[in-house]
């Protein structure tokens, strides 16, 4: 079981240049990859985000990947005479426009960004492309592993927290007996009080019955709530992604639990309801960021 929440990095460097990659995620209920890089490997774009969705299903990934060249490792100085333009054009009209002054000149378009660019012009392509595949390969290694750390401790986490509900759940069947003869007691008095009635309407005595008997009892929500204890670790134990799964079997577990509260008159249980409760929505924020 992995986490959303991860961070990769690695590097090459070589004789002529350095590439790094960095990966980072957190959670987001689609996969959302952004990648950055530099104008000169635009062309792998493309490749590299298949490489990508084959490292995560779920989560915001943010990847940066850098490029250094080394001075001396046969660089050129490339320049772009139309961006120069461009610039230059912008400030003239801006001159025009504003009524400022047009104080641009060669200096300034010098420092302006694209103008003057370095390029390896014997640098080969794909032993390239190859290095930078290798760097991100290498980082999404890292993110996966402090991925499946990070899901081990939710994993612990969500574990202990089970325990704490079974806990709970065990003291409220250890009471239902007691609470089944007390509400069976309040019902023989209902029953008793209608009969005493010189004109009992049978129909109605039914219906108080039926009510007070199904508003009274939790037998069933408290069976399911330890049936979907056992589908969470179950889904647990997978080797998949189980962030949405986990996610549905909360919102039952909730359901369940707020039925309980809501149905008992006992003190007890309604505070132990809410221990339930309360781990419960423990549970839900711990399973948004798992994959």
């Amino acid at each position: 079981m992995k986490s959303m929440t991860g961070f990769g990095r690695a590097e090459a460097v070589k004789p002529a240049y350095k590439i790094s990659a960095e990966i980072r995620s957190v959670n987001h209920r689609y996969l959302d990859i952004s990648i950055k890089i530099p104008r000169r490997f635009y062309p792998f774009e493309s490749a590299l985000r298949q490489l990508l969705k084959e490292t995560a299903k779920r989560g915001k990934m943010d990847v940066y990947i850098g490029y250094e060249g080394y001075a001396g490792s046969a660089l050129g100085l490339s320049y772009n005479p139309f961006l120069a333009s461009e610039y230059f054009s912008y400030a003239q009209r801006m001159e025009r426009e504003l009524g400022a002054k047009n104080d641009c000149t060669v200096t300034a378009l010098m420092r302006m960004p694209e103008v003057f660019s370095m390029s390896d012009p014997d640098l080969d392509e794909e032993e390239l492309k190859d290095a930078i595949f290798s760097v991100v390969s290498e980082a999404a290694v890292h993110f996966n592993r402090a991925r499946l750390g990070e899901g081990r401790a939710l994993k612990e986490d969500l574990l202990l927290k089970c325990s704490c509900i079974e806990d709970n759940l065990s003291r409220i069947e250890d009471v239902m007996p007691e609470c089944s003869r007390q509400y069976a007691e309040k019902l023989r008095t209902k029953v008793e009080n209608l009969l005493s009635q010189n004109s009992m309407d049978e129909q109605r005595l039914m219906t108080e019955v039926a009510i007070f008997a199904d508003r009274v009892s939790i037998d069933e929500e408290v069976v399911r709530l330890y049936s979907h204890l056992n589908g969470l670790r179950q889904c647990l134990s997978l080797e998949e992604p189980v962030g949405r799964k986990l996610d549905f079997i909360v919102q039952e577990m909730n359901r369940e639990a707020n039925t309980i509260v809501s149905k008992t008159g006992d003190i007890r249980i309604s505070q132990w309801g809410i221990n339930i409760k309360t781990d419960i929505e423990k549970i839900r924020e711990q399973v948004q960021n798992i994959e």
